[in-house]
Protein backbone atom coordinates (compact mmCIF):
# COMPACT_ATOMS: atom_id res chain seq x y z
CA UNK A 1 0.00 0.00 0.00
CA UNK A 2 2.87 2.21 1.03
CA UNK A 3 4.68 1.68 -2.63
CA UNK A 4 1.20 2.71 -4.36
CA UNK A 5 1.32 5.91 -2.05
CA UNK A 6 4.61 6.92 -3.02
CA UNK A 7 4.05 6.07 -6.58
CA UNK A 8 1.31 8.70 -6.79
CA UNK A 9 3.28 11.61 -4.78
CA UNK A 10 5.98 10.82 -7.62
CA UNK A 11 3.77 11.00 -10.49
CA UNK A 12 2.58 14.66 -9.09
CA UNK A 13 5.66 16.19 -11.67
CA UNK A 14 4.31 14.17 -14.09
CA UNK A 15 2.22 15.59 -17.43
CA UNK A 16 -0.83 13.70 -16.37
CA UNK A 17 0.35 13.21 -12.75
CA UNK A 18 -3.46 14.28 -11.31
CA UNK A 19 -4.89 11.08 -13.57
CA UNK A 20 -2.82 8.85 -11.18
CA UNK A 21 -4.03 10.21 -8.37
CA UNK A 22 -7.31 10.21 -9.12
CA UNK A 23 -6.80 6.31 -10.09
CA UNK A 24 -5.15 5.47 -6.52
CA UNK A 25 -8.01 7.12 -4.98
CA UNK A 26 -10.53 5.03 -7.14
CA UNK A 27 -8.74 1.92 -6.34
CA UNK A 28 -8.58 2.75 -2.58
CA UNK A 29 -12.22 3.20 -2.48
CA UNK A 30 -13.01 0.09 -4.54
CA UNK A 31 -10.83 -2.03 -2.45
CA UNK A 32 -12.32 -0.27 1.07
CA UNK A 33 -16.19 0.14 0.35
CA UNK A 34 -16.27 -2.21 -3.27
CA UNK A 35 -15.19 -5.64 -3.61
CA UNK A 36 -11.73 -5.71 -1.16
CA UNK A 37 -12.07 -5.89 2.52
CA UNK A 38 -15.85 -6.49 3.28
CA UNK A 39 -15.67 -9.85 1.05
CA UNK A 40 -12.71 -10.89 2.84
CA UNK A 41 -14.28 -10.17 6.14
CA UNK A 42 -17.45 -11.26 5.90
CA UNK A 43 -15.88 -14.70 4.76
CA UNK A 44 -13.12 -14.53 7.77
CA UNK A 45 -16.09 -14.00 10.29
CA UNK A 46 -18.12 -16.72 9.07
CA UNK A 47 -14.87 -19.34 8.96
CA UNK A 48 -12.88 -17.82 12.47
CA UNK A 49 -14.74 -17.30 15.25
CA UNK A 50 -12.62 -14.63 17.22
CA UNK A 51 -12.28 -12.50 13.89
CA UNK A 52 -15.45 -10.30 15.01
CA UNK A 53 -13.56 -9.66 18.08
CA UNK A 54 -10.82 -8.58 15.92
CA UNK A 55 -12.80 -6.72 13.85
CA UNK A 56 -14.38 -4.46 16.04
CA UNK A 57 -10.77 -3.33 17.81
CA UNK A 58 -9.13 -3.00 14.67
CA UNK A 59 -9.63 -0.33 11.79
CA UNK A 60 -9.87 -2.17 8.54
CA UNK A 61 -7.49 0.25 6.09
CA UNK A 62 -5.80 2.97 7.92
CA UNK A 63 -3.61 1.49 10.73
CA UNK A 64 -5.05 3.82 13.89
CA UNK A 65 -4.13 2.78 17.68
CA UNK A 66 -6.40 -0.01 18.66
CA UNK A 67 -10.13 0.77 19.52
CA UNK A 68 -11.43 -0.11 23.27
CA UNK A 69 -13.65 -3.14 23.25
Amino acid sequence: MRDWLAYTVLSLGLPWGLAHVRAARADGVAAAEGVGIPVLEARMADTRDSYRDYMRTTSALVPWPPKRA
